[in-house]
C-alpha cells in the first residue's frame, strides 16, 4: 500500500495468491492436492514480489557513488570500497533483514576482495556471529 499499488490490485493478487492448489503427477497418476500458503518459488511473479517485499533492504542502505546493493529474487549483491563499509552494510542488510523476519545465511555468502595487493591478511566479514569465505 505504501507503494501506492491500487487496492483492486492488492485485493486480486491476495484472493488469488490465497487460493491456490498444487499437486504431483507421476506418469498418469496425480497426487492429492495440497494447498499452497506461500507465493511459489518458479512462479512467474515470484521474483517480482519478492523484489518488492525487500525493496526496504535497499532503501535502508545509505548508498553512496562508491558503495551499490543488487537485489534479485533471495540474492543480494552489495559491493563497497572498504572492508569497513562492506561490514557496515552487511550490518544494516542484516537488520533490515531481520525486521521482515529473514536472515542472512552464511553457510551460503561469500565474500570476495578485488585487489591488486590480495596477499594482504585482513579481517573478514562476519553475518551474524560466523566469518564469510
Amino acid at each position: 500500500m505504501k507503494r501506492k499499488i491500487p487496492n483492486e490490485l492488492l485485493s486480486l493478487l491476495k484472493k488469488w495468491l490465497s487460493n491456490c492448489w498444487t499437486c504431483v503427477k507421476w506418469n498418469a497418476v496425480f497426487s492429492r492436492f495440497l494447498k499452497i500458503d506461500k507465493i511459489r518459488q518458479g512462479s512467474v511473479l515470484s521474483p517480482q514480489l519478492f523484489a518488492i517485499y525487500l525493496d526496504d533492504v535497499a532503501s535502508c542502505l545509505t548508498i553512496c557513488q562508491r558503495h551499490y546493493i543488487v537485489l534479485y529474487a533471495d540474492d543480494i549483491l552489495i559491493i563497497a570500497s572498504s572492508l569497513t563499509e562492506l561490514q557496515r552494510l552487511v550490518n544494516m542488510c542484516e537488520i533490515e533483514l531481520c525486521s521482515l523476519d529473514m536472515l542472512i545465511n552464511a553457510k551460503k555468502s561469500v565474500c570476495m576482495r578485488v585487489d591488486p595487493i590480495c596477499n594482504i591478511v585482513y579481517s573478514s566479514i562476519a553475518v551474524g556471529n560466523q566469518n564469510l569465505p
